[in-house]
């Protein structure tokens, strides 16, 4: 079963790379204009786990943090990942400052080029399995487990 992933991103670009990055096409891609849009259809479906990656700019994240000055910005049931390419082009200081701004806001984690993405994915792919819902009941899942029963 395929992981969702809602992206909001002004373009394709970021979403041929995670098309050549997941090898395993292990996640079902949506693509979002806005956050808020993203937040609303990922409350739909409360079984399963909400992965957005954001594509921002200085500004964006700017505009984010004053208007989230209580560090909530997103339902606790989503989590965020910010795909933020113009980090690279800051000073060490400035980057440290903005991903630590960032994960004031519970974000995952933060990248700013896309050869970060299969390490990424797989943060993604560790936080999706687990929330993921055993098909078993537990009892069966540890009786399978039993020596003799191999």
């Amino acid at each position: 079963m395929p992981i969702p992933l809602f992206l909001i991103v002004p373009d394709r670009r970021l979403i041929r790379a995670i098309h050549v990055a997941d090898e395993q096409h292990q996640f079902e891609i949506t693509r979002f204009r806005s956050l808020q849009h993203a937040l609303e259809k990922g409350n739909t479906d409360k079984n399963s786990p909400r992965l957005l990656i954001v594509q921002w700019n200085s500004e964006d994240i700017l505009k984010e943090l004053a208007q989230n000055k209580s560090f909530n910005p997103i339902p606790y049931s989503s989590r965020l990942i910010v795909y933020y390419p113009e980090l690279s082009q800051k000073t060490p200081a400035e980057g440290e400052e903005i991903r630590f701004a960032l994960l004031q806001l519970k974000i995952i984690t933060v990248f700013s080029q896309l050869r970060e993405l299969p390490s990424v994915l797989d943060i993604a792919q560790h936080y999706a399995n687990r929330f993921t819902t055993p098909q078993k009941q537990w009892t069966q899942i540890i009786d399978d487990t039993l020596p003799w029963k191999k």
